[in-house]
């Protein structure tokens, strides 16, 4: 029965995960239960079918609900039921839980990037719910991890960014406009969009002509890039409004170089100059660096 058993799943994982074909696999996972009904990896990979691939949630939630009475420690399925609660069924308390859970369970059996994935997803919800509180408590905690884990830069700084949105009155507007480039290098696009805007929205608090107001002005700039590229347009703003709010006398390099492109403009430099211009930079020009790096890639990605 075992064989039987195992051979049905591996079909219908091979099925739907490879070959898209969706029908048979439901067929064969169904077989698999029938042979089996106690067997949670069925349980958990036909939940994953239902929901993703047929949008049948309630359906779903059984069986996610089989898996974890089945095997209260199989983690995937507490991280994956977690975003179905939250994602189609809106119940908050229980996604959090569940998330809650796949963070400890994966960190416990030393899967960092598991567990760091996990985490930034419960960062997220709390952002949506607006629990900064909860929020801070997630990126210490991601500290932790980080600390075990290797090759997440990106991971690194996601958490970085998001402890900087997370206490905002502690953080200059060049904190927030540097923490946004550097993201834009990490490919953390919703937390380089919250950054940037945050800095954007402090444009009318300096003069003209001071550095923060010019770095406010440059972080308008990347929003619009950002915004352009995501098609993100739940952040209170758009390209043209953006855009149009901008005196571009007011703007210097490289800033005035991707206000260009996005104006629809032949910029002066390309992003090789660029690129070439960060690398001559010394150490005391981090910042320049960074600047001059982001911008490229925006510029590059813009084509």
């Amino acid at each position: 029965m075992d064989g039987r058993r195992g051979a049905h799943v591996n079909y219908g994982n091979l099925l739907k995960d490879e070959l898209d074909r969706l029908a048979e696999a439901r067929d064969h996972y169904e077989e698999a239960l029938r042979i089996a009904p106690d067997h949670h990896v069925a349980h958990n990979n036909y939940a994953s079918l239902l929901s993703n691939e047929l949008g049948r949630f309630e359906e779903t939630e059984h069986h996610y609900e089989e898996t974890l009475r089945l095997d209260p420690g199989y983690t995937r399925a507490h991280y994956h039921y977690g975003r179905l609660l939250h994602r189609e069924l809106d119940r908050w308390e229980e996604a959090i839980a569940h998330l809650d859970e796949a963070v400890g369970q994966w960190a416990i059996s030393g899967d960092f990037d598991r567990a760091l994935l996990a985490l930034r997803r419960l960062v997220n919800f709390h952002r949506e719910a607006e629990d900064w509180e909860a929020v801070i408590d997630c990126c210490d905690r991601a500290d932790d991890l980080l600390e075990e884990a290797e090759g997440v830069r990106e991971e690194q700084r996601f958490f970085e960014g998001t402890r900087v949105l997370a206490t905002p009155e502690e953080t200059k507007t060049l904190e927030l406009y540097v923490s946004g480039l550097t993201n834009v290098l990490h490919a953390n696009r919703r937390t380089t969009i919250d950054l940037f805007a945050a800095a954007w929205d402090r444009r009318e608090e300096y003069e003209t002509g001071t550095t923060d107001r010019e770095t406010a002005l440059a972080a308008g700039v990347a929003l619009t890039a950002m915004l352009e590229l995501t098609g993100v347009s739940d952040v209170g703003y758009s390209v043209e409004g953006v855009l149009g709010a901008i005196d571009p006398d007011e703007l210097v390099s490289p800033a005035s170089l991707l206000y260009d492109r996005l104006r629809g403009d032949t910029p002066d430099a390309t992003p090789e100059k660029l690129r070439s211009e960060a690398a001559a930079y010394g150490d005391n020009e981090a910042v320049s660096a960074l600047r001059a790096r982001a911008v490229a890639a925006l510029l590059e990605a813009l084509r």
